[in-house]
């Protein structure tokens, strides 16, 4: 009775939630951080906005503990197998009692990465206990590491409650997949450190290859430095094709037979978030008969990224044209770079936002901040930016059919047009950098 209740009206209440939230968030910013302007009242608000979904989410992880984890009970199965001497990548078909789930799913990282986990040596309760753990931990790692790296002055239990909160509770979801990305993307954080400091920046062009050989879509991310310099570094792109090449390498030399299945179950992949372009009226006129509809909504995020990529490139010339300090200057590239990515990835999947939800720390933090300037349209390019954080963060459950491929693109736009306006300001001496 109570699901078919949500399932009619819920829609409804999640709308009065979000307007009320709205309307209390701005009243409160209005008497508390307008006078003040102190960075720690303007938020303030939130904690019990936020502190909905968080409850929401906490109901509904305990109501589907039965069937969570199935991320990596894909490769506990696998890692058990491989022990026995089964081959990983069919073990799915021949040891069906491991699966937990109703379809199952297949092991598609590298050999090597099962001579590195114990999972064989665990039961399949412990082994998840203290992988769930260490995701948590990852978690808290994900959120200091941020808040250090992009300069952000809000309290550390804010940001964890926001980054478990954004985008309808995407992160809730990755939680209860336990997918490896939370430690390949803490990994992808660490990295950028050396890149926005400029400091032994071949670093990250060795951690980004070795994340590489886990997930392959994280090259994408080489983009950054390009952005960032405007320029390749053949030097450093040495280094990061030799990581991952190294890394192949091994799995080559070490199991060459297993390599052929490995290839095969990378196939096995499903369409991803929305939007599906599939669906539009251009692909069933002109494409349906000679183009799947999963690669034809790979072909239309390939086709978004040299527009974008040109978009930053012009901001990046206009945004040179003030002298702000080199660490701010790479740190706002990196926040448009890392959207970017995310936005022409051929098939984006839940764990992809893990890293864009840090990233908007930043981007809130310095939306409250133009709230205080007295620049108008600087205000209302910061309330907009707000207000798309604020409608992404409003659930009364965690959504699976997730359009948080649209609040990323509105918030690139919103956020690029923000610091456009900002730069102006400041060459025109309105406001300090």
């Amino acid at each position: 009775m109570g699901k078919e209740l949500f399932l009619k009206y819920g829609s409804y209440i999640e709308n009065l939630i979000l307007l009320a939230s709205i309307i209390i968030f701005f009243a409160y910013i209005k008497s508390k951080f307008v006078h003040s302007k102190e960075l720690r009242n303007a938020y303030g608000a939130l904690y019990l906005i936020l502190g909905i979904s968080i409850l929401s989410a906490i109901f509904y992880l305990f109501g589907h503990k039965g069937d969570s984890f199935w991320d990596i009970n894909v490769v506990q199965c696998a890692d058990m197998a491989f022990y026995k001497g089964i081959n990983p990548y069919e073990s799915w078909k021949i040891e069906t009692d491991c699966m937990r789930t109703v379809l199952p799913l297949q092991y598609t990282y590298l050999p090597l990465l099962l001579t590195v986990l114990p999972f064989e040596y665990l039961s399949m309760g412990l082994g998840e206990t203290i992988w769930v753990f260490l995701v948590i931990v990852s978690i808290f790692l994900l959120c200091t590491n941020a808040k250090k790296l992009f300069e952000i002055d809000m309290p550390l239990l804010f940001l964890i409650i926001l980054f478990l909160a954004l985008f309808g509770g995407i992160n809730i979801i990755s939680l209860q997949a336990a997918n490896i990305s939370f430690f390949v993307y803490l990994a992808i954080l660490i990295s950028l450190k050396y890149l926005i400091n400029k400091v032994d920046e071949w670093k990250f062009y060795l951690i980004l290859g070795i994340v590489v050989s886990i997930k392959f879509h994280m090259a994408a991310f080489i983009l950054l430095p390009i952005v960032i310099d405007n320029r390749i570094n053949f030097k450093y792109i040495g280094v990061f094709i030799a990581s991952f090449g190294l890394i192949f390498l091994v799995n080559y030399l070490l199991y060459p037979n297993l390599l052929t299945y490995w290839i095969a179950n990378l196939g096995y992949v499903d369409i991803g978030l929305r939007p599906y372009f599939f669906q539009s009226s251009l692909y069933n006129q002109y494409f349906s008969g000679s183009i799947s509809p999963v690669y034809f909504n790979y072909l239309v995020h390939v086709f978004l990224a040299p527009f974008l990529f040109i978009t930053i490139s012009i901001f990046r010339n206009y945004l040179k044209k003030i002298q702000l300090d080199n660490t701010e200057f790479n740190i706002i590239l990196t926040i448009l770079t890392c959207m970017m990515v995310i936005l022409i990835l051929p098939r984006v999947k839940h764990y992809d936002f893990i890293l864009l939800s840090v990233i908007v720390f930043r981007v809130f933090h310095d939306s409250i901040k133009s709230l205080a300037k007295s620049d108008m349209i600087l205000k209302f390019l910061a309330c907009l930016t707000i207000l798309i954080v604020i409608y992404s963060s409003i659930y009364l459950q965690p959504k699976w059919d997730n359009y948080a491929f649209y609040e990323i693109f509105l918030l690139f736009i919103s956020y690029m047009l923000l610091q456009a306006r900002r730069i102006k300001l400041i060459r025109n001496g309105v406001i300090k950098k």
